[in-house]
């Protein structure tokens, strides 16, 4: 039989007493070894035993704002750091304490809305503030003294919801103290916790902390839910940063100290035996298993709203009406083991009417079923009431974790015939394998659950005790502060080991830049110029960022390119009109050099097409003209062929631009020289190169679009360049245009619409044709108006190289757009975004805690479905977004060529690069160590890189500055040789 849950039986049974026997010496087994492990801080996790961390070598302060609840071994270096009297005295009585934040933090949201309603709500929240710098002062005077006598300075904990506010103060006043805050109560969803009005100025006091722990995971994920909510930061479940700082999360379960709670010395046993002859009768407890043997039920709690006692007298009424046979034979002690919480009166009025009602209803001269004792006991008569106790009773409707529970547990080591029934509201029931778990709301199942506890066999009572001995007994308060003081060590470790980014000023950079001949600036567009947006319309170019770059690209030293994931069509629109500037669009696939006459050698790593020259190119182009092709409105589409080898063949990257690239153009920009009909946007091609041959691609579904030629005229020509010196002439190949050969270094293919339409095929080089983006920037297509772009005296280079392999495969962006355009319509306010290499999902606009989850699910689905296929996810939680790209596209590739680019025979000896992408901080900055680098980010956070600056306005700012120095150091220039 499973003893994952509580089983039930009448009546003995040989086959399952055998097993619960066995089960029983194999835990028996387990406990011993767990014990001895304890002693060190060893851990249970499910029925597999950890090892046991080391023992506790570093000194703790526990500063508490009232008094605690267990105690801690002595052996263990722990300061406890209580309020005085008068503070304690008052911190109970606070308002916001006891009737704000304790109800608001158990999900009693009536009590709290009393209480904001209240006139001196305001007053009652400056006492809190004060009840915290009062222990701020207190916690202080004990740092100072350890601290003049030589002592190592001890980590800090700060224990519990009274002092939510310690741990900022405490981190302004010492900033190398390694500081944990522990939360001893439930931390409530974030609907609850929204409704403080001072909700941010409690979280940020939190947030002071190293390392935030608490009893329960669900409790962190409310925590991470609310900060998001909040304060808008951007979470992981074990970590995240907040004002540079890395915070660490934790789950540690408080527990209670075994040695409090001895059983085992005579005088402990004989004062168990007096007990149980007084309350059972008889032998006590030697008559057990007599037929007339008396129960006894016991419940420890508060009076107050969680404790749920108004449910355990209802469920205990509906257990003697419905089983009568423990009528007259079960007595419910039930005890109140501290004073009254404030404004509990009325609960208390309640309790004496149910009480009364019971004893009423069930009671006889001879027999009391309820014995409500409304006083504390000693600890001698509660550990004596624990160990002959039958079953305890928890139904707490809202806990963070019940310390009686596992009292109750250590002191039935002396009979381990006790089984303890546990609220599934209460913190860390699922851990509890041993207890029944029930809801306290639903009073007949909790009764059936008493029923079943009275009429359980010994043995099975037996084994569910060693299961929660093995728990109470790995859990203890001396394990929770071990591994608390543990954690605490490791975070505050992790912290150091993280860059912590120091500010940047511009005498950093001044002189270095002043020394400089070559210079490189890389800056990420969005989170560096701008900020970030789902919404690509909300990141138009502020004309100061505009100028700023404008003039600092005007320095013939500098280099300045913009990077983005967004395409290069949104970058065009951006920064087109700017040509000095260099462009990085889809995250490296697409480059468009800095400098009007820059270019990058060797864009492709991989093989390339051969150039299309001479009769070859000539004959190329024939085949590509479809014999299909509309020539009625005198645009000439250009189609691929498709030849049965090729038909099986994916998707390629040619077809992709083909079916990607189109952009809507004004009517009277796309017309012809001749006035004829608008021709289709352009396409962009892949650069090639001598020497290979061209990609083989699939029949698109539609004719591919032509492209109009600034200096075609209304007859068309087929021109291919040869490579170097030119070409010479051929024929058409069956083309009724003809065919001329000219000569460049990097050609242009280009189209021309009207009546006749030819291609022309410029050199071994790069093939681009004029795109959509120039059409969208407003570029001039007047006929016979040479560009830079297609005219060999300007310097022939292609306004946009690819970095992608011509041949990449990228078949899957169809399936991925379809899986995410669901998503997307499933989840409101998420966007999609499709490149010509890339799809994104962005979450920003959704709700924080659904757009993250469905991120995550669409990221681990692709790693499933997407195996096979050459792609990968990454998701960037500071820009909000979910990006699938060729696995083979990363801009450490492209950085690295940027690199590798000279001004003649000098190199860059000055290089700028900021950053908000992780993962791009990753492949920029280590790629960009050396004494002439400058690593940036923005934002005062983790990261990797050297510097920091606020905002996007101080990066502004900084390249404003730079910009100004670039125009002294020219005029300084000019000046020199007139002296």
């Amino acid at each position: 039989m499973s003893l994952a849950g509580p089983i039930m039986m009448d009546h003995d049974d040989g086959d399952d007493e055998a097993h619960l026997l066995a089960q029983l010496q194999q835990l028996h087994a387990q406990l011993q070894e767990l014990r001895s492990g304890s002693r060190a801080g060893g851990t249970v996790q499910g029925n597999v035993l950890s090892p046991a961390p080391a023992d506790m070598d570093e000194p703790m302060i526990l500063v508490t704002a009232k008094k605690l609840e267990f105690s801690l071994p002595s052996t263990l270096p722990v300061t406890v750091l209580e309020a005085p009297a008068a503070i304690s005295s008052s911190t109970r009585l606070n308002p916001f304490c006891t009737n704000c934040l304790w109800p608001l933090f158990h999900s009693i949201p009536s009590h709290f809305t009393d209480t904001l309603l209240h006139p001196g709500f305001t007053a009652y929240y400056q006492d809190y503030v004060a009840l915290n710098q009062q222990l701020l002062e207190t916690t202080a005077s004990a740092i100072s003294g350890i601290s003049s006598n030589g002592d190592e300075v001890p980590n800090v904990v700060v224990f519990d919801y009274e002092l939510m506010l310690l741990p900022n103060l405490l981190r302004r006043r010492f900033p190398d103290v390694s500081i944990c805050f522990f939360l001893c109560i439930p931390f409530p969803s974030s609907e609850f916790f929204n409704m403080l009005p001072m909700r941010q100025e409690l979280l940020r006091g939190v947030l002071g902390a190293d390392l935030v722990s608490f009893n329960h995971f669900e409790y962190v994920t409310h925590f991470l839910s609310a900060c998001t909510h909040v304060l808008g930061l951007e979470t992981t479940p074990s970590r995240f940063t907040y004002e540079g700082r890395l915070v660490s999360l934790s789950i540690c379960p408080l527990g209670v100290h075994p040695g409090d709670f001895d059983t085992t010395s005579d005088e402990a046993a004989a004062r168990i035996e007096g007990l149980g002859r007084k309350l059972k009768g008889g032998k006590g407890l030697a008559r057990r298993d007599g037929k007339g043997k008396k129960r006894v039920i016991i419940s420890v709690d508060k009076l107050d709203a969680c404790s749920g006692i108004p449910e355990k007298l209802m469920a205990f009424q509906t257990l003697l009406e419905r089983y009568p046979e423990h009528g007259q034979r079960t007595t419910f002690y039930l005890v109140l083991d501290a004073s009254p919480h404030p404004g509990s009166s009325r609960l208390d009025r309640q309790l004496n009417e149910l009480v009364g009602t019971l004893n009423g209803k069930f009671g006889s001269a001879d027999y009391c079923p309820v014995r409500y004792i409304r006083r504390p006991l000693s600890k001698e008569q509660l550990v004596a009431l624990y160990a002959i106790a039958d079953v305890a009773l928890v139904t707490s409707l809202r806990e963070g974790i019940n310390l009686r529970a596992m009292e109750f547990v250590m002191c039935q080591q002396y009979s381990q015939e006790g089984v303890l029934i546990y609220s599934e509201f209460a913190g860390c029931a699922s851990s509890l394998k041993g207890a029944i778990v029930v809801n306290p709301h639903h009073t007949d199942k909790v009764a059936q659950a008493i029923h079943n506890a009275l009429k359980m066999t010994g043995t099975t009572k037996k084994v569910f005790h060693h299961q929660l001995l093995q728990y109470a007994t790995a859990y203890t308060s001396g394990a929770w502060a071990n591994r608390l003081v543990s954690e605490l060590v490791r975070a505050a470790e992790s912290a150091r080991e993280c860059n912590r980014a120091v500010h940047l000023e511009l005498g950093d950079i001044k002189s270095f830049y002043e020394r400089s001949s070559q210079r490189l600036f890389v800056l990420d567009y969005e989170g560096v110029l701008a900020p970030f947006a789902a919404v690509k319309e909300l990141l138009r170019v502020d004309g100061e960022v505009r100028d700023a770059l404008t003039d600092l690209a005007a320095d013939p030293k500098n280099r300045v390119y913009i990077s983005s994931s967004r395409s290069r069509r949104d970058l065009e629109s951006w920064f087109g009109d700017v040509p000095e500037l260099g462009l990085i669009a889809e995250n490296g696939f697409w480059i468009r050099p800095a400098g009007r006459n820059a270019s990058i050698a060797d864009v492709h790593a991989s093989p390339q097409p051969t150039p299309l020259s001479g009769a070859n190119g000539v004959n190329l182009l024939a085949q590509t003209l479809s014999s299909d092709s509309d020539n009625s409105g005198g645009g000439v589409g250009l189609n691929l062929m498709e030849s049965a080898e090729t038909k099986e063949e994916p998707l390629n990257l040619m077809e992709r631009l083909q079916e990607l690239a189109e952009l809507p153009a004004p009517a009277e920009k796309r017309r012809n020289s001749s006035g004829g009909s608008l021709t289709p946007p352009g396409v962009m091609m892949p650069p090639l190169r001598a020497g290979l041959s061209p990609p083989r691609v699939l029949r698109s579904a539609s004719p591919v679009p032509t492209i109009t030629r600034r200096n075609g005229g209304r007859g068309g020509a087929a021109a291919a360049g040869g490579g170097g010196d030119g070409g010479g002439g051929g024929d058409g190949g069956g083309i009724d245009d003809n065919a001329n050969l000219n000569g460049g270094a990097h050609g242009v293919l280009q189209t021309d619409g009207g009546v006749g339409s030819a291609a022309g095929v410029h050199g071994a080089g790069f093939v681009s044709p004029r795109t959509d983006m120039e059409l969208a920037s407003g570029a001039s297509l007047s006929p016979g108006t040479p560009t830079e772009h297609d005219s060999d005296e300007h310097g022939g280079a292609p306004r946009w190289l690819c970095f992608g392999h011509p041949n990449l495969d990228l078949s899957w962006m169809k399936r991925v757009t379809a899986m995410l355009r669901e998503a997307a319509e499933s989840t409101p306010g998420a966007l999609i975004e499709a490149g010509e290499s890339c799809v994104s999902w962005h979450f920003r606009d959704t709700d924080p805690d659904f757009g993250l989850m469905r991120a995550k699910q669409l990221q681990l689905h692709f790693d499933e479905v997407l195996t096979a296929a050459p792609v990968r996810t990454q998701l960037l939680l500071r820009r909000k977004c979910l990006f699938v790209y060729p696995a083979t596209v990363n801009r450490s590739r492209m950085f690295n060529r940027l690199l590798r680019e000279t001004h003649g025979d000098r190199s860059f000896d000055c290089i700028f690069i900021a950053s908000t992408i992780p993962a791009a901080e990753d492949q920029y900055f280590d790629a960009a160590r050396g004494a002439h680098s400058f690593t940036c980010t923005v934002g005062k956070g983790v990261s990797r890189a050297q510097y920091y600056v606020e905002d996007n306005l101080e990066m502004l700012k900084t390249l404003q500055a730079l910009g100004a120095l670039s125009e002294m150091l020219k005029e300084a220039a000019n000046v020199a040789p007139e002296h």
